[in-house]
């Protein structure tokens, strides 16, 4: 009986303690646990509203400038802004007719005209600075001189024609990016040009640049949407029709 005792009392300890185990394991499953904490939700933060662009207000276009004299002038100084300029010129004489824009610090800008004889026509310039500017004029006869800077903000689309003689800008035209196609002829003698300005008055595209007589066409890239014009150099009878 005592050997008995000794190899059964062993593992009685053993199941006693596995027993203890599981109880133990199983007390904590049946007691309620702590809560969990709680996870805060966040709050989504409100999209902000888009502030609406506003619309530029188009710029006016300043008061136009009226100069005439007789002969060899140099003009009073007067102010330009930055942008497009449209001078339309006059003479009536038989010398030389030559018209310089100048800087108030004496820089030659562009020259205006430079013909033989009588004039009546106008032209189309990019300027760069505002600031005060004064024209050198060189004449023999009666001239006048007027001064215009327009600011359109819309205006007609193409198709569109115009036809003319000697040097002119064009009225303004709307044109949509892509190709336009520009038809144009001259019957004069001398140079006949025709540049693609934008509407700041810079220079886009020089449409044809020839002696004498013309009759053709060329197609060029616009880009991007805008108002656009031309600026013609010509001697004699013109016309120029664009499509798109």
């Amino acid at each position: 009986m005592r050997v008995a005792a000794r190899f059964i009392l062993p593992w009685l300890a053993v199941a006693v303690l596995f027993g203890s185990e599981v109880a133990c394991q199983q007390a904590e499953e049946k007691a309620p646990g702590t809560p969990a904490p709680e996870v805060a939700k966040a709050t989504p933060t409100p999209k902000a509203t888009p502030t609406p662009k506003a619309t530029p207000t188009p710029e006016p276009a300043a008061e136009p400038i009226a100069l005439s004299g007789r002969g060899q002038q140099a003009s009073e100084s007067f102010p330009l802004r930055q942008g497009l300029v449209v001078f339309a010129l006059t003479h009536r004489g038989r010398s030389n007719f030559a018209v310089w824009l100048m800087s108030d610090t004496g820089e030659k800008v562009e020259l205006l005209a430079n013909v033989i004889g009588n004039h009546d026509g106008s032209t189309a310039r990019g300027i760069r600075k505002a600031g005060k500017y004064l024209l050198d004029i060189t004449a023999d006869g009666p001239w006048t001189i007027n001064i215009e800077q327009p600011r359109p903000s819309s205006t007609a689309a193409a198709p569109q024609s115009w036809d003319g003689t000697g040097p002119q800008a064009s009225p303004f035209i709307a044109l949509k990016r892509g190709t336009a196609r520009f038809k144009m002829t001259h019957d004069g003698r001398s140079n006949f040009a025709v540049w693609l300005l934008d509407a700041k008055g810079d220079k886009k595209e020089l449409l044809v640049n020839q002696i004498g007589a013309f009759d053709g066409s060329k197609a060029v890239g616009v880009s991007p949407d805008g108002l656009y014009m031309l600026d013609i150099t010509a001697d004699g009878h013109w016309s120029v029709s664009v499509e798109q």
